[in-house]
Parts: C-alpha cells; sequence; structure tokens
C-alpha cells in the first residue's frame, strides 16, 4: 500500500523518503525505540517522541505523513487548509510516537498499568463471554489511542486472543506480534487459512479480532468512511454472517493525557436478501461507530497507511 504513494514529480525525492520510512519501521529501529522506551524517564521520553515526531512532520513526501495528512483531511470533512493539517499531522504523529513510549516504559508495570488503563465494564463484560465461551466473540478494531499497550492490558482478560493481520508485515511489525504472544495474542497473516482459523476458534467461544481502517487494495467491496468509499476489510462481517454472531467494536480514547479508557459497542448485524448488500451495509456499519471514535479524538486516530489514495493529490 505504502508503494502506492509514490507519485511522478517526486520520484527522487519519495525514493529517499521510502528508504527512510522502511528504516523506520525496521527490527533494529523498533527494538532501540523499545531498549529507550524502558530506559528513559517520562519527562525525557515524552521529550524525546515529541522531537522525533516533530521532525518527521516536516517531512512532508515521508508516506507515513503524506497518509495521516491525507486521512485526517477526510477526517475533518475535507475542511482544514494546509496550515491546520500541518497541526493536525503534527499532533497525530505525537500521539503515536508518544504511544510508543507509553509501550516500551510501562507494559511491565502491571500496577502503573491499571492506573493508567480504564477498562470499562462494556469492555469487560465481553472480554466474560470469551472467557465462559458463551458464545464467540469477534472484536473489530480501529488503530486508536495505543493499540499495543491497550492490547498488552486486555489479552489476559480473554485468555487466548487471535487477531488476523495483513498478510504482508514490516520487520517492525514482526517484532510487535512476537511481544503479544507474551500476553496470549496469536497474529495470523490474513489468508483464507486464517479465516478458517477464525471461523474455529469462535465456534469454540473464544475471541477474535480484526483490523477495520486499514486500506486493504484487495478487498472487492468500498464501505463508505467518513462519506467516501474506501478498500477497507470486511472479513469480520463476512465471519459475523456466517456463525450469526454480534461484532462488538473497540472504542479507545487518551482523556486529559493520562488515562486511556477502553470499551466496545455491541452491533448486531442486519440481514438483507442480496449477500453483498448485507456486507457493505454492515461494514458502513461498523465504520460508523469508529467514525464516532475518531471524530471525538481525531489525532489520537493512528493511521499511517492512506486510507483513500485516490484523493491524495487534492490534499493541501
Amino acid at each position: 500500500m505504502e508503494d502506492s504513494l509514490q507519485k511522478k514529480p517526486f520520484k527522487k525525492s519519495n525514493d529517499s523518503m521510502n528508504r527512510i520510512y522502511h528504516i523506520i519501521n525496521s527490527r533494529a529501529a523498533y527494538q532501540a525505540a523499545l531498549g529507550l522506551g524502558r530506559a528513559l524517564p517520562p519527562v525525557v521520553g515524552y521529550a524525546l517522541a515529541d522531537l522525533i515526531s516533530g521532525l518527521m512532520s516536516r517531512m512532508p513526501h515521508l508516506a507515513p505523513v503524506r497518509a495521516v495528512r491525507l486521512n485526517q483531511w477526510i477526517a475533518h470533512d475535507r475542511q482544514p487548509d494546509a496550515r491546520e493539517l500541518d497541526h493536525l499531522t503534527r499532533e497525530t504523529l505525537r500521539s503515536a510516537a508518544r504511544a510508543v513510549y507509553d509501550f516500551a516504559h510501562w507494559k511491565d508495570h502491571p500496577q502503573v498499568l491499571k492506573k493508567r488503563v480504564q477498562v470499562e465494564e462494556s469492555f469487560l463484560k465481553v472480554a466474560e463471554k470469551a472467557r465462559n465461551r458463551e458464545h464467540g466473540v469477534i472484536l473489530a478494531l480501529p488503530h486508536m489511542t495505543n493499540p499495543d499497550l491497550l492490547g498488552w492490558v486486555s489479552a489476559p482478560l480473554f485468555g487466548r486472543l487471535t487477531a488476523i493481520a495483513p498478510n504482508r508485515l514490516l520487520e517492525g511489525y514482526q517484532v510487535q506480534n512476537q511481544l503479544r504472544r507474551q500476553v496470549g495474542i496469536e497474529v495470523i497473516p490474513g489468508s483464507l487459512e486464517a479465516v478458517r482459523t477464525a471461523l474455529t476458534r469462535l465456534r469454540d467461544g473464544e475471541a477474535v479480532v480484526f483490523g477495520v481502517d486499514r486500506p486493504f487494495a484487495d478487498s472487492a467491496f468500498r464501505p463508505r468512511f467518513f462519506g467516501i468509499p474506501a478498500a477497507l476489510p470486511v472479513a469480520h462481517v463476512r465471519v459475523a454472517l456466517k456463525l450469526d454472531l454480534p461484532i462488538y467494536v473497540v472504542g479507545a480514547a487518551l482523556k486529559d493525557n493520562q488515562r486511556i479508557s477502553l470499551w466496545a459497542s455491541e452491533l448486531t448485524l442486519q440481514r438483507f436478501p442480496d449477500p453483498q448488500e448485507e456486507i457493505l451495509a454492515n461494514a458502513e456499519a461498523v465504520l460508523e461507530v469508529v467514525m464516532g471514535n475518531i471524530r471525538q479524538f481525531p489525532v489520537q486516530w493512528n493511521m499511517t497507511f492512506p486510507v483513500w489514495p485516490d484523493w491524495m493529490d487534492q490534499v493541501p
């Protein structure tokens, strides 16, 4: 997906920027970030995160920077001008950088995490359904605030948690997945076999997580997201319809720069005579809930891939 950002007028510059992007997302870079995050006290760690994100925001041809500008522009109904987008991009990258620090620094301090993450009753009830094997639990996860830290806190509540991930991952993501296994999160690259595994585990009453806001170019569906069709995954809807299960949309927000709140909203799927309409309408219903979370806390939407790449040239 990041390759779709390369535009001919900036090819030489973008080639260089794309190399920087891959360096940032390399195994060595992520391990270094974890090491620094563990070692640095918050006052220094946040200052460093702010410095790095500020420098990145000044690299307008870097793939994730362009993606953030695009996504924030459309999430704000295409209203911001270039100056406002500069601010939104800087704040979004700042949020993402601080999330990396928070995960690295606090993940091994359970007593602190209890204070840093507030798991709402709505989420606890969903986890209880999976623990008691009442029925399979489908979690629809947007990239809000700090997914890694939230996964670290919430996964033990479920016993085992299966996550369906993109089938192509950069090295940094592979390191993340190794860490997730420590708390019972098994990450499976997306494929037909992954869907079969998800179906089996859901029939056994377990919980499966599906990402819903990361672009998936091979998607046969274009649900409307912020009013514009987007190539987004719909596997969560297909599986829910097949097993006649609700979908629990996960919401999260960092409030007052102190505590992250984690909740879940239950969505009962609607039935339609036309299977294609059924998938599309329910995918849009899930995204409607996600949009509510993003609109309330827009710079906490840490999506660094372009959700609407065809609109890239129109961004101020």
